[in-house]
């Protein structure tokens, strides 16, 4: 297995580099081949209204339940409100990566600072293999990120690397696990990403975190089913002034 953390591993695309999505082969369980990388049609959000395949701003940019809906053919996660992909440092405004009110920044580098945002920096050393969830400093870093949902997050979450494949990956498949998304659909979203993707990678990292109750005994999965999937936090309305 090629280790994330070799030299280049989470590269992003260079800039001239295109960062529409080669043609998956097979097509996804239950994803219509119009709507698929090289169809006519491209998904777009339908709250935000944007292109993922296309989006020039980030790479492997994507609404996570949106995509896993189009792989299961059915309504398993509402969409807009959890969403993942590349690096920001080309973000001018966080309305390209589906307006997130918490980051999750897995990339060793800190993101541009954003108003109104709470981000959460988890970034792992560059000596460990992010697929293999059984090594503890990985199984540590997980428990870390699934502790802070546990915590309460204000959606819509983004979650980010710095190319949106690998950490972005492993930390994703393990918050689909945890929502009790099927193992089948898990790996077929891993593998919508841009770039080396390798199936027995993400089915190691599965592997890895089962049983989820062992793996995060100390953490209310309930909860934090219940964070992932509740309704986004609306901001505060301003107070009223009393009457002149």
């Amino acid at each position: 297995m090629e280790p994330v953390a070799a030299a280049g591993a989470d590269k992003a695309p260079a800039q001239d580099e295109p960062t529409g999505k080669h043609p998956l082969s097979p097509l996804p369980v239950g994803l219509n081949p119009a709507a698929a990388p090289g169809g006519s049609t491209m998904p777009s959000n339908r709250k935000t209204g944007l292109d993922y395949w296309n989006a020039k701003q980030v790479v492997n940019f994507r609404d996570i339940g949106e995509f896993v809906n189009l792989i299961a053919g059915a309504d398993l996660l509402p969409v807009g409100r959890l969403f993942r992909g590349g690096t920001l440092r080309h973000v001018e405004s966080l309305d390209a990566v589906g307006s997130p009110r918490t980051i999750f920044n897995l990339q060793k580098g800190s993101d541009p600072e954003f108003a109104g945002v709470v981000n959460h920096h988890f970034p792992i050393s560059n000596d460990y293999e992010k697929y293999e969830t059984t090594t503890p400093e990985v199984r540590a870093w997980l428990r870390r990120i699934v502790a802070v949902v546990e915590q309460g997050v204000a959606l819509p979450l983004y979650i980010h690397c710095l190319s949106g494949k690998d950490r972005t990956g492993v930390v994703t498949a393990t918050l689909l696990s945890l929502l009790g998304i099927p193992r089948e659909c898990i790996i077929q979203e891993y593998l919508l990403s841009e770039g080396k993707v390798d199936q027995q990678f993400i089915e190691t990292a599965l592997d890895g975190i089962t049983p989820l109750a062992r793996t995060f005994h100390r953490v209310d999965l309930p909860r934090v089913r219940s964070e992932l999937l509740g309704t986004p936090r609306q901001a505060e309305p301003p107070a009223s002034r009393p009457p002149a």
